[in-house]
């Protein structure tokens, strides 16, 4: 047993602070469990996980994670400066990198990144790297407990953190089947985008950490080997005494049963103090038995995750969007299990992470993201082979975890373009499928006839509204209540389409198409049926729903084959006035006024501005199309049109305002509408002409209510007199 419980020799005690790191990051992944679900997977044990969990993990992990990143700075620099490297400009460089690289994560992959923040405070760790150990940890004491104790207090307390978005949001996040849905939601609640409320807590907590960690490399903390027994017994014995009644204390804040008034303004402060002794304890303890044989043994499993530490942390984002999120219309598990089975897929993960790390550096002495960040920031740096086998080289084997990754973001975007919101499909396979020739692509095209026997009176097209839908698809009861039961019945034919790039149809609505090419479609559509059968061409309708009714009032000003048009709530107001009304409504549903309302509508409609103008140069996803119609107006179309065109809208529109596109009207026809033109208002019709009593449209309830009769009766209405003749 003796020989058990001998040190580990001088060769392998650097080896700690790489298990340590790997164990920190068990810590992490189990920190950012994507959680959630309306209403959640309850399990007996929850209330037991949330007490562990700000008990020992909650905030002790990062700070350990943090520490080691200024423990690493101390030991580049130290082997910079024994080689006599210039350590400035590489470093600097390298915390450029790592800065784009925690970009891509934050809003490519997940918000929480920390990496950005480790960045940002590296570059001050430069200035410091010569103080002494006392002066750092002063000033770590006074950005970890004292900056960080008053911003959290500010914050909580005192209102400092006003945000502009519904926190609600955070829920979309997990649920949307959309992956540039998700990237939008990142970026709506990305710390970074929201800094003045976000991080300076987190900057003032990480920086303070990495002083500690910095000075703790300073001391040979971990490479003495029987030095600083009484600050280390210090960190365990104040760790215990002091940082877990902190936690526990932190536990009562975080779950609501204590509150910071003001006589409890101390508490933060005490409570930071705390965790962050329970921290070096954490530090202390692992430090002090890996020293030990029998338990190195055991805890050197960490060392693998560990060195390979970047790489490991942005795979924990990897798989939880995969595996957790429904953006990838992958696995989908966000809100289907009880936090017990997550905690059971997190520690799984984890182990395959210890696996797949292992068998890696058996070959190459590098993750490959650290590998390539490595070579990046310095090129002369080359990442050799473990082994005697030169065949191969790194770059080989990162460029085939590269292929990988792209290969399931492409299924990604392919499943998410092809989805639609659950819930709000219904199907009609009774179609003869078309290809239209429309441009150089092919549209897929679908008529439906009316019933044997019922004379061919015309046809009717209709335009769908935003997104990718298939023709087929529409919310609950649309098709039989405005368009089967009315025009079928009537002998006229049901024409749908799907959007370039949707279904068989050819290249890509997303990034090339506008108004007037989605017109063309659709004339093109009408022109091709009439060819083949010349009956359908006796009395030929348009009718478009939301996005689809700007078409339709462009193809009303134009030349072509359409006896009348109907435009339900489709603005005459641009993209860039529609989208302006429905952020203020949003915000206004969520409870925010005045300042704050305002403050909220200039974020939204800079960050609107913003994607539209990315559209110009990068035309991916639905950049280009949103490009191309932000300020496309149809005025000029309405004043162009000769045939028959109603324009309903509804009252309690959250998405297109009744009042907004009335005052256009006055504008483009001052001496009032030509005769041509109708308009049809329903005060209790909503965006899904539904009856709805407010304007915060709740889309999840659409199938609940019942069709407004006013909106409905007036589409009736209008069509037996300006159109069934």
């Amino acid at each position: 047993m003796k020989t058990l419980l001998q040190p580990i020799n001088n060769s392998k005690r650097i080896e700690v602070v790489d298990a340590l790191r790997g164990f920190a990051l068990l810590g992490v992944l189990y920190a950012n469990i994507p959680f959630g679900g309306n209403p959640p997977i309850v399990s007996a044990y929850d209330e037991t996980l949330h007490f562990l969990y700000n008990f020992l993990i909650s905030k002790k992990f990062i700070s350990i994670f943090s520490m080691l990143f200024g423990f690493g700075f101390f030991i580049q620099f130290s082997r910079a400066q024994e080689k006599g490297i210039h350590f400035n400009s590489y470093f600097l460089k390298r915390m450029g990198l790592l800065f784009l690289i925690g970009c891509i994560h934050s809003f490519v992959l997940w918000n929480g990144d920390i990496i950005m923040s480790y960045a940002f405070g590296g570059v001050f760790l430069l200035l410091l790297r010569n103080w002494p150990v006392k002066k750092l940890m002063i000033l770590a004491v006074i950005f970890n407990v004292l900056l960080t104790g008053a911003t959290f207090i500010g914050n909580s307390a005192l209102g400092w953190a006003v945000y502009d978005y519904d926190f609600a949001i955070i829920n979309d996040l997990g649920l949307t089947n959309s992956y540039w849905e998700y990237v939008k939601l990142n970026w709506i609640t990305s710390p970074w985008v929201n800094f003045l409320n976000d991080m300076p807590l987190t900057l003032f907590f990480t920086f303070g950490n990495m002083l500690i960690g910095m000075a703790l490399g300073k001391i040979g903390f971990f490479t003495s080997d029987n030095g600083f027994k009484r600050l280390k017994t210090g960190f365990v014995v104040s760790g215990v005494l002091l940082g877990l009644p902190a936690s526990y204390y932190f536990h009562l804040i975080m779950t609501g049963q204590l509150a910071l008034d003001i006589p409890m303004l101390w508490v933060p402060f005490a409570i930071i103090a705390g965790m962050l002794l329970q921290s070096l304890a954490y530090i202390t303890l692992f430090a002090a038995l890996y020293r030990v044989v029998i338990f190195q043994k055991i805890l050197s499993g960490f060392k693998y995750v560990g060195k390979t530490a970047l790489t490991n942390y942005l795979s924990q984002s990897v798989f939880y969007l995969i595996v957790i999120y429904h953006c990838t219309n992958l696995f989908q598990l966000y809100g289907k299990l009880s936090e017990p089975e997550n905690y059971l897929l997190a520690t799984l993960f984890f182990i395959l992470q210890s696996i797949a790390s292992y068998f890696w550096l058996n070959t190459w002495r590098q993750g490959p993201i650290e590998y390539l960040w490595k070579k990046m920031s310095y090129s002369t740096i080359k990442q050799e082979p473990k082994i005697a086998n030169t065949s191969n080289q790194p770059a080989r084997s990162f460029r085939r975890v590269i292929q990988i990754f792209i290969a399931l973001i492409t299924l990604s975007f392919v499943s998410s373009c092809a989805s639609t919101k659950q819930g709000l499909i219904e199907k009609n396979e009774d179609l003869e499928i078309h290809m239209v020739k429309s441009g150089k692509d092919l549209i897929e095209t679908g008529i439906e006839l009316p019933p044997h026997g019922k004379k061919i009176q015309g046809m009717v097209v209709f335009v769908r509204g935003s997104g990718s839908g298939d023709m087929r698809d529409y919310f609950p009861g649309f098709f039989d209540a405005y368009l089967r039961n009315v025009f079928l019945d009537k002998g006229y034919a049901l024409v749908v389409w799907n959007k370039r790039g949707i279904g068989n149809s050819t290249g890509n609505w997303k990034r090339y198409s506008s108004f007037t090419l989605m017109a063309e479609d659709a004339i093109n559509i009408i022109d091709h049926y009439i060819g083949v059968d010349p009956k359908l061409g006796r009395n030929v309708g348009i009718v478009g729903h939301s996005q689809g009714g700007w078409v339709v009032q462009r193809v009303a000003g134009m030349e072509s084959n359409v006896d009348f048009a109907i435009s339900l709530v489709g603005p005459v107001t641009t993209l860039a006035e529609q989208d302006l009304y429905r952020e203020r409504n949003f915000l206004e549903c969520e409870g925010l006024e005045g300042k704050k309302l305002e403050r909220g509508i200039k974020k939204r409609m800079r960050t609107h501005n913003m994607w539209r103008k990315l559209g110009g140069w990068f035309p991916y996803f639905e950049l280009g199309f949103m490009h191309n119609i932000v300020d496309d107006s149809t005025s000029e179309d309405l004043k162009k049109t000769k045939i028959p065109l109603l324009l309903a809208y509804g009252g309690s529109d959250g998405l297109v305002s009744l009042e907004d596109n009335q005052k256009r009207l006055i504008e483009v026809f001052p001496s009032g509408l030509p005769g041509n033109i109708q308009l049809l208002l329903d005060p209790v019709a909503d965006h899904y002409l539904t009856v709805y009593d407010r304007l915060c449209n709740d889309h999840d309830t659409i199938a609940e209510r019942g069709f407004s009769s006013g909106m409905h009766d007036g589409y009736i209405e209008w069509l037996e007199k300006y159109a069934f003749n």
